[in-house]
């Protein structure tokens, strides 16, 4: 029995039992600690290193353009005789577009060819000894240009007087409707006018009213009374459809299936249910509501019958404003210009009734000395000097030949490449101006025709500024995005950068950049705009 007061001695067993519980308590703890701070590393990893910056993209607007583009115009000055397209026609290159009245140019031909065979004559002649062939030839020559001097001491033809007379009635009936116009400018709008403009603004509200009414009926679609009345009229059908049916039955077989009375009511029965079959339709439209077209084109009719309203109402307040004075100088800018052109016009008939000028007299009588001359050589041989003299006129003949020929080609309008007609600027009858070169573009007529290739269309930049273009290459990717087309975005290169920047009227520099498209999406049309992003290069 231990004594009270002394220590207690655990067995040697006990004592390492304690030992290796200590032991496991602190390897669980320091697992414990291990594995919080794994997850720790793992919920928080290091921070990355920022990547470097990119360079910003660069982005310019464009528009799509053809593939190549011909704007025509004539040559010569003249009256358009023929036009042979229209707006929208294919045409090939080499295919004549319209032609000018080349009467006046095939005379001019015709001449230079009759002074031609004259010069020829005479070199002949004069090279050669004279023959009786030779003086023969002489002979006609002369005659041809006596003929010739006959026609024009005798004045102008009766066609080209009947023409000069047409023109003057016409600049006399245009200078009256000037006229007219100016008077009616001067003294301002009549109550009729203003009636007349009133009713017009009137009819244009209506139409706003319809079209409004129209779009609102839509949108309320499907109606419960437009139903009910569909299902009324489909029943009302089917009833009818089966009296025709019994009436039918009962015709037939009356008089038997073949006779005219049965097939008359056999008619009758199709048509009935002809009906039967469009009230059916009526009931399903009535319970469908709008679709989007219909509604669509229902704003649209709302948007045109505004606008008209609105041009009625700006039209009624400068009538009741009264003229103003840009109106009163256009009146009479029409004015000077019709008295102008009826002065113009009687002056040229005056001409032709007077006969030729004496320039044209004179160049006659010179044919006809020249005629004279080679005649009177064949007999007396020519010197070395006139000779040459004679070659060099023969030279220039030719060349006036040429030349008239040449002006008889350009007075027609024929398509240098494969493409479509775009516009057409000239009309039948009228005159038409040649290019004028050396003048600026607002001060010239527009072209006569315009035809571009649509095959291909491709984008080219507008706003693309010095800087950005100096980072961008032939070659680079793009992507176009296009408003017209939803937004859609297309994938492209750049093929092209001009060496040349166009300057605008700021001051800013800006170069085209032409964009290929991979692939030319359907319903791209001539002008429509696009967003071009340049992708960078990667370094």
């Amino acid at each position: 029995m231990a004594l009270v007061g002394s220590p207690v001695k655990l067995p040697l067993r006990q004592a390492w039992q304690w030992k290796w519980r200590i032991i496991t308590v602190l390897v669980v703890i320091g697992l414990t600690a291990l594995v919080l701070i794994l997850n720790t590393r793992r919920a928080n990893p290091p921070l990355a290193p920022a990547a470097p910056s990119t360079e910003p993209s660069i982005v310019a607007q464009a528009q799509a353009v053809p593939a190549r583009e011909s704007q025509l115009n004539f040559q010569e000055t003249g009256i358009v005789k023929e036009i042979k397209v229209k707006v929208g026609d294919q045409v090939t290159a080499g295919e004549v577009l319209a032609t000018l009245d080349t009467r006046d140019l095939e005379l001019k031909l015709k001449d230079a060819q009759a002074n031609l065979a004259i010069q020829k004559a005479m070199a002949a002649q004069a090279a050669e000894n004279a023959s009786e062939a030779d003086i023969t030839a002489a002979r006609t020559a002369l005659a041809s240009a006596l003929a010739k001097q006959q026609e024009v001491e005798a004045g102008s033809a009766p066609a080209d007087l009947k023409a000069a007379e047409e023109a003057v009635t016409s600049a006399q009936a245009s200078l009256e409707s000037a006229q007219a116009q100016y008077n009616k400018v001067i003294q301002g709008p009549t109550p009729s006018d203003v009636a007349a403009a009133e009713a017009s603004v009137k009819s244009a509200e209506a139409q706003v009213a319809n079209a409004q009414q129209s779009l609102d009926d839509l949108k309320a679609k499907p109606k419960p009374q437009d139903i009910i009345t569909a299902e009324l009229a489909l029943e009302q059908a089917k009833d009818q459809l089966y009296s025709v049916q019994t009436s039918r039955d009962g015709t037939c077989g009356a008089v038997g299936s073949g006779s005219t009375a049965c097939k008359s009511a056999d008619a009758s029965v199709a048509a009935q249910e002809t009906a039967v079959q469009s009230a059916q339709a009526s009931l399903v439209n009535a319970q469908q509501p709008a679709t989007p077209d219909q509604l669509a084109s229902a704003q649209k009719a709302l948007e045109n019958a505004k606008a008209q309203l609105s041009s009625s109402q700006a039209a009624l307040a400068k009538l009741k404003a009264g003229p103003t004075n840009a109106d009163r100088q256009a009146a009479k800018s029409a004015l000077d210009q019709a008295q102008s052109t009826l002065r113009t016009n009687q002056a040229k008939l005056a001409q032709l009734q007077a006969g030729s000028t004496p320039s044209d007299k004179a160049a006659a009588q010179n044919a006809v000395d020249q005629a004279r001359a080679n005649l009177a050589k064949l007999t007396n041989g020519a010197s070395p000097a006139t000779l040459d003299l004679n070659q060099a006129r023969i030279q220039q003949a030719e060349i006036q030949v040429q030349e008239a020929q040449q002006a008889i080609e350009d007075a027609k309008l024929v398509s240098p490449i494969d493409g479509v007609v775009t516009a057409i600027n000239v009309h039948l009858g009228e005159p038409a101006m040649p290019e004028t070169s050396g003048t600026s573009s607002s001060s010239t007529a527009p072209n006569a025709i315009i035809v571009a290739d649509l095959s291909s269309l491709h984008f080219e930049t507008s706003d693309l500024d010095e800087v950005s273009a100096a980072k961008v290459s032939i070659g680079q990717p793009v992507t176009v995005t296009i408003p017209a087309l939803n937004k859609q975005s297309f994938a492209g290169t750049v093929t092209e950068i001009a060496l040349q920047p166009s300057i605008t009227t700021s001051g800013d520099v800006n170069y085209v950049a032409k964009i290929a498209l991979d692939r030319i999406p359907s319903g791209l049309k001539w002008g429509q705009t696009g967003r071009v992003e340049f992708v960078p290069e990667k370094k």
